[in-house]
């Protein structure tokens, strides 16, 4: 399973904040105007400190409720492998592919216990002042962001976690049947009608294997998400050559067909 475009959407997510940050100061409804009666030098003195404090606690809430909606996430997912058809090789994500959903959903569900855990603190009124703190330092109603954001993008999120949930190989002694993360519904190639069988070694390291059928359709081992070991990928090789009577060749880059 190749995890580099996993990596780099990790990677473009952190170094896209500062930009979201500053794009969103430019959008009329998402400035925050501020109370003149609460200059910022004063507000900075008194909650300055809060807004330090805040990190550690937010860390901790979104630690916790990550590590809660990844169990549960994992959970479902396997309650939803263990129902399919009974087969020889199931294929299923690794659980590591939970951690991205789970955290994209924590961070937004920590702000609920944060907001409670600094309004009992601080009490209604100073919590206001805080509030109205962080509002000036960023130029930005962080309440309404808040809201924009999550309705742009936990739909999204929530939709891209149920298309992972329906995303799986299994295989019978007859065919190797696919359900594509972005596919609807099973795919079945038959096993014999496998043309070509790769076994990959690239230069680095990490060898897999690719199957070839006769309808043009491939399935790469590296490229689709599922947790296949080198052993396993042999196994289903193996049965694949047995069912269409072709032998397993070497497509290595500057060896064979590769």
């Amino acid at each position: 399973m190749d995890l580099t475009p996993a990596i780099l959407s990790a990677a473009g997510a952190a170094l896209a904040t500062p930009l979201l940050m500053a794009l969103a100061r430019r959008v009329k409804a998402l400035r925050h105007e501020p109370d003149r009666r609460k200059p910022f030098a004063e507000l900075a003195r008194e909650y300055a400190g809060w807004e330090l404090g805040s990190v550690p606690l937010s860390l901790l809430f979104v630690s916790l409720l990550c590590g809660a909606f990844w169990l549960a996430l994992h959970a479902i997912y396997l309650r939803r492998i263990d129902a399919l058809a009974p087969s020889l090789h199931t294929l299923a994500l690794p659980p590591l592919t939970w951690v991205a959903p789970a955290l994209f959903f924590a961070i937004f569900a920590a702000a609920l216990p944060m907001h409670g855990t600094y309004r009992l603190l601080l009490g209604r009124r100073r919590y206001a002042e805080y509030t109205e703190y962080g509002n000036q330092k960023f130029r930005l109603d962080s309440a309404r962001l808040f809201r924009y954001l999550a309705n742009a993008l936990l739909p999204v999120c929530l939709g891209m976690t149920l298309l992972a949930f329906d995303c799986y190989a299994r295989v019978t002694d007859r065919a190797l049947i696919v359900n594509a993360f972005a596919g609807v519904g099973e795919t079945r190639h038959r096993l014999d009608s496998v043309t070509r069988i790769e076994r990959i070694e690239p230069g680095g390291g990490g060898a897999y294997y690719v199957l070839h059928f006769a309808d043009g359709a491939v399935f790469d081992f590296r490229r689709f998400p599922v947790a296949a070991d080198l052993a396993l990928q042999g196994r289903i090789a193996r049965l694949a050559a047995t069912a269409s009577g072709v032998e397993i060749g070497d497509g290595s880059p500057g060896q064979g067909d590769g």
